[in-house]
């Protein structure tokens, strides 16, 4: 008793009394503010439980663990895989730079027109070829969405090559053993077009995707679409919408019905056997 009032006492478990300056046991277990070096499992004078330094990373000094190898693997494994691509975009890239284009700006007929502009007569190039021109804007609309649809969905889309389409005809020519299916875009059917070169081999195909790289870069969409328009066989030695309208009905490509135009559009899968 001092001074006339009795010291009041804390008990920590087991019945001992708490010394001044020593923690009270909370949520991390005994404090000790003793001044002396954190054994270790503490951390900041704490006693850490193994549970919650497994939880949390605290290692045996109180901080956290440096020996970490997951993100920094992760960021170099990220980093190579950014490089790799871009090194393969740029080799692609000069791969198709340096592509030998065949001629891009085929042979029309010679026409005659009368006094009001309508076709009087026409001579044939000099393969013998029936090949009168007709853009984009000449053509009845209905023909080129029914083209679009049948031939190349993507075309406003894709760079000259349809990986989906492709992949697609890769595997059933895989396990036929040879080209059985195309997968081609018309920018890759232009690109046949233009060298007169077959699909039935894969050298072949890997040309089309070349030159079909190669015109993209070269080319908007409507000077490839006017080259397909130009060039697609419609049997015999007609070549091109225009000629294949006047010959099969006597009329302009612009003036076409519904039904004429699905059959223009179909032809040129197999004009020889139609």
């Amino acid at each position: 008793r001092r001074n006339g009032r009795v010291p009041s006492r804390s008990f920590s478990g087991g019945g001992q009394p708490r010394r001044r300056g020593q923690g009270a046991i909370g949520l991390y277990g005994a404090r000790d503010f003793t001044g002396g070096v954190s054994p270790p499992g503490c951390r900041g004078g704490r006693h850490v439980s193994p549970a919650i330094s497994r939880q949390y990373g605290f290692g045996p000094t109180g901080g956290h663990a440096v020996t970490r190898r997951g993100p920094a693997l992760g960021l170099i494994a990220l980093v190579a895989v950014l490089w790799g691509g871009a090194f393969a975009r740029d080799s692609v890239t000069q791969w198709v730079r340096a592509t030998e284009m065949p001629p891009l700006h085929p042979a029309s007929s010679v026409e005659v027109r009368g006094r009001m502009g309508g076709l009087l007569r026409a001579y044939t190039v000099e393969d013998g070829i029936w090949r009168l021109g007709a853009g984009p804007e000449e053509v009845d609309p209905r023909f080129l969405a029914m083209l679009l649809a049948w031939e190349d969905r993507r075309f406003a889309e894709h760079a000259g090559v349809d990986l989906r389409a492709l992949l697609r005809a890769g595997w059933h020519s895989l396990r036929a053993g040879r080209v059985v299916a195309g997968g081609s875009t018309l920018t890759m059917q232009v690109a046949r077009l233009l060298e007169d070169s077959g699909t039935g081999r894969w050298p072949g195909k890997l040309r089309q995707i070349r030159v079909a790289l190669a015109l993209e870069a070269r080319l908007s969409k409507a000077e490839i679409l006017d080259l397909y328009l130009r060039l697609a066989p419609y049997g015999g030695n007609i070549e091109g919408i225009r000629a294949a309208a006047l010959v099969w009905f006597g009329k302009e490509p612009n003036r076409l019905t519904a039904a004429q135009a699905a059959l223009l559009v179909a032809l040129p899968q197999a004009p020889e056997a139609r």
